[in-house]
């Protein structure tokens, strides 16, 4: 299964709804996937795949593994090369911390996190604002988990 949240703005809350969802459904064994679009600190080009292995840590990949992920990655990677990044992730139920990945794959499910007071739109959250299978308020997660617990069930 794959999962994305992702938001329209920036610090509307993607990680915690990603730990609530993890928590409430850890026997998926998930590999929780934060993509930043664009490289942090550096003018490389090629993607970079860094794992979390510390949960202590003050990183939102740190925060998946103390939610319960299985494992935890940051993918950073310019948009250009997206799809070839996304394509070498390890195999297994992804739960994706992104808006952007949706230019490169379609999940089993998407919610687009919002706040009605923040004005800023992402050019992606533009794009894929009609793929939402929910779209939550800041800090909303009990729909989001009853419709992942649900497609999980179905199997």
């Amino acid at each position: 299964m794959i999962v994305v949240v992702g938001s329209h703005s920036r610090k509307l809350g993607k990680t915690t709804t990603v730990c609530a969802l993890i928590r409430a459904t850890a026997a998926a064994r998930w590999i929780a996937i934060k993509i930043s679009p664009h490289r942090h600190g550096g003018s490389g080009v090629e993607p970079l795949l860094i794992e979390q292995t510390d949960p202590s840590q003050d990183t939102d990949t740190a925060r998946f593994l103390a939610a319960g992920a299985e494992r935890a990655l940051w993918l950073r990677s310019r948009p250009e090369c997206l799809r070839g990044a996304v394509a070498k992730l390890p195999p297994g139920n992804w739960i994706i911390e992104s808006t952007s990945v949706l230019d490169v794959l379609r999940p089993d499910l998407f919610f687009l996190v919002s706040d009605p007071g923040v004005a800023d739109w992402k050019d992606s959250a533009r794009r894929h604002l009609t793929h939402a299978d929910l779209v939550l308020t800041t800090g909303e997660t009990d729909r989001a988990v009853e419709l992942l617990q649900g497609r999980l069930r179905a199997g």
